[in-house]
């Protein structure tokens, strides 16, 4: 039988070495689990766990689907395809005063996904091997789409980062 999983990714537009260093170090104590990691081109490259820095759409699927735990970015992809699978999720928002992002959209992002019970939300990067053990344990609220709502949340939010 085959060690349970945490598939760790970044998403297919940028690099998020923070993330990989800190779940890198967390694979290194943790034998009992195999770590898979998507990493783009970062300049961190984990010594303790696989990798691949792009995977094919069905490589990307495949590990999601066979994770015990994802954790990524605040991406939507990510989110979406973590609640697809009802698997749960543990993000770790990129930030613009880190230079990660070109704003902060992925903390608020993460936060009304957060509040919304889909998602567990590391603020921090040592935050994650905490949240990891409350991920193990976490169920996802399934997402009930109601479209002339979601329309409305999104033209308020695009509001607040516009200005």
């Amino acid at each position: 039988m085959s060690k349970p999983s945490v598939f760790v990714t970044v998403g297919s537009l940028y690099p998020f070495d923070r993330l990989i260093e800190a779940c890198d170090k967390l694979a290194l104590d943790d034998p009992d689990r195999e770590w898979v990691a998507q990493i783009h081109e970062g300049d961190y490259q984990p010594q303790h766990m696989r990798f691949e820095r792009f995977m094919d759409k069905a490589t990307f699927d495949h590990e999601m689907a066979r994770a015990q735990i994802i954790v990524g970015h605040a991406g939507m992809g990510t989110i979406n395809g973590a609640l697809e699978l009802e698997k749960p999720l543990l993000v770790v928002p990129r930030r613009k005063d880190l230079g990660e992002h070109v704003n902060d959209h992925q903390v608020s992002g993460a936060e009304l996904f957060r509040q919304g019970g889909h998602v567990l939300v590391a603020e921090n990067a040592d935050d994650i091997g905490d949240m990891l053990e409350a991920t193990a344990r976490f169920t996802p609220t399934r997402r009930l789409v109601r479209s002339q709502a979601l329309a409305a949340d999104i033209g308020e939010f695009l509001a607040t980062i516009t200005k």
